[in-house]
């Protein structure tokens, strides 16, 4: 998170939205309430800093999924991981509603096969993981900004769809990454009749 806060030199004083997409390495070596703390002070300082940034949007950790190049042995750790992730998550999301200023952003990969979405580490996104996410961003904050001169945007592959909610299958010859790194499937909400609008998971500013 320091090489977070190193990079706002970089960043032109125009910019007045940030976003932020860290926490995934600290997680893996520390507990859901150390990381939440020092993200907390992060996103202080960013503040004090840079007073003309007044959006801050933060993507939730991404999951993680066994490595396939090791025949799958660090399961339990990636079990591990996958639950301080979750905690850590759901302690942002209770942070960034009480703020007006902080707004999270929730990729939902968990519910895709992660043999589409994360690289053979089940680290890294692969580059499918990487479109998505890059498009799921672009859509959200085009849809919840006005587009002006002060927002600083990067380019991003276009025409590719969100990551969909799906339903849990426990003996889906493609499992989700919930379902692969051991993460116990939540009960699903009875689907939308077509022609409903799309509940996004992120706070709209």
């Amino acid at each position: 998170m320091q090489e977070a806060l190193s990079l706002l030199d970089f960043i032109p004083r125009t910019v007045t939205t940030l976003v932020l997409h860290v926490g995934t390495n600290d997680i893996a070596s520390s507990s859901a309430t150390v990381v939440f703390q020092k993200y907390k002070d992060m996103v202080s300082r960013i503040v004090e800093q840079r007073p003309e940034i007044k959006k801050i949007f933060i993507t939730l950790v991404l999951p993680r999924a066994p490595d396939r190049r090791r025949a799958c042995l660090n399961r339990p750790f990636v079990a591990r991981f996958n639950r301080e992730a979750g905690h850590f998550n759901h302690l942002l999301r209770l942070h960034c509603r009480r703020s007006g200023t902080l707004f999270y952003i929730d990729h939902a990969l968990e519910w895709l096969p992660p043999g589409r979405v994360l690289a053979a580490d089940g680290i890294h996104p692969s580059f499918e993981g990487v479109a998505l996410i890059a498009s799921h961003l672009r859509s959200l904050l085009l849809r919840n900004m006005v587009r002006s001169p002060s927002t600083w945007l990067d380019h991003a592959p276009l025409g590719l769809p969100g990551p969909p909610r799906e339903h849990c299958h426990s003996r889906s010859e493609n499992p989700s990454i919930r379902e692969a790194s051991g993460i116990p499937c939540r009960r699903s909400s009875p689907r939308a009749p077509r022609g409903s609008p799309h509940r996004s998971r992120s706070k709209s500013p």
